[in-house]
């Protein structure tokens, strides 16, 4: 499939777009012991687009979790603090599912 030119399915993986199922508070740690962690909370149906699908570990307000990278999509309807849109995280899987969009 590669020689024809067509995507992977990889990477029509990547770059799908999901949405947040339940709302999650994600916890953001410098590198300044001092500096108390940056708070991201995202709504359910917030959009997120797959950048990596790869697990990392992230710090929620209840738990460590893995989950894989996203970007934070603006969405109607969800309110995202604006300094967040298109900040790149990483969010617990089980907070995640295909947006309707891609189904």
């Amino acid at each position: 499939m590669g020689k024809e030119g067509k995507p992977s399915e990889r990477n029509l993986r990547l770059k799908m777009l999901l949405e947040i199922k339940r709302d999650v508070t994600l916890l953001i740690f410098t590198a300044n012991y001092n500096d108390d962690p940056t708070k991201i909370k995202l709504k359910k149906g917030t959009k997120v687009t797959l950048l990596d699908d790869n697990p990392s570990i992230c710090a929620t307000t209840e738990r460590l979790a893995t989950g894989p990278s996203v970007k934070i999509e603006e969405t109607k309807g969800v309110e995202v603090e604006e300094r967040f849109i298109g900040k790149e995280v990483t969010v617990p899987a089980q907070c995640l599912r295909i947006h309707p969009q891609e189904l």
